[in-house]
């Protein structure tokens, strides 16, 4: 319901409005509603934690849809050189490929195959390997240990990419951070300390 939601409200913040999707709204004293998503958020905030680069940097992204969206934006926000953007549905991923790419001109992204080779890092930002069984969602025989692959899935903590990309030396990062810094970004979007109320 995330893109309906979006299209109930009055106004969003930018990261919400470029993807037309929302994942958290909040009522405005004047009775109107306003959007924000921080799926982006989480992802970028989770990858700084945990001391990976962002700004200059090569990277893979498997997955063009909701969460995906907001992912690619984000990380040619923060300052990414380079996205090479694969999804099943080539078409969602070309449109994607463009708007990210007039948004934020200075990152090369392009459509291309889910294989790793010349990135510094991979992302899984699609639902496979939630399931025992699930194909691996990259060419993981292309992996080098000085990548850092992450999967924004939270069940299992720990996929099957992860393990593959474990078992070759690349640095993992699995999907709960991303979760943990969404619900920091709207805890405070929500002011649940109370410190924007009025007292008395």
């Amino acid at each position: 319901y995330k893109v309906a939601v979006y299209h109930k409200c009055s106004a969003a913040h930018d990261r919400a409005a470029r993807v037309e999707s929302a994942n958290s709204v909040r009522r405005l004293p004047d009775g109107s509603w306003y959007a924000d998503n921080f799926d982006g958020v989480g992802f970028i905030d989770a990858l700084k934690a945990n001391g990976h680069q962002i700004a200059g940097r090569r990277i893979l992204q498997v997955g063009a849809g909701g969460a995906g969206a907001s992912l690619a934006y984000c990380l040619a926000e923060a300052g990414a050189d380079e996205i090479r953007l694969t999804d099943i549905d080539t078409v969602r991923a070309g449109k994607l490929a463009a708007l990210v790419g007039r948004a934020f001109p200075k990152c090369r992204i392009q459509v291309g195959e889910a294989e790793p080779s010349g990135m510094h890092m991979a992302i899984n930002a699609t639902p496979v390997g939630m399931h025992a069984g699930d194909p691996l969602p990259l060419d993981v025989s292309r992996l080098t240990p000085d990548m850092t692959v992450v999967d924004i899935i939270m069940e299992p903590a720990e996929t099957a990419l992860l393990r593959a990309a474990k078992g070759i030396g690349c640095r993992v990062q699995p999907g709960r951070p991303m979760m943990d810094f969404q619900v920091r970004a709207m805890s405070e979007f929500f002011d649940i300390e109370g410190k924007d109320r009025g007292h008395g």
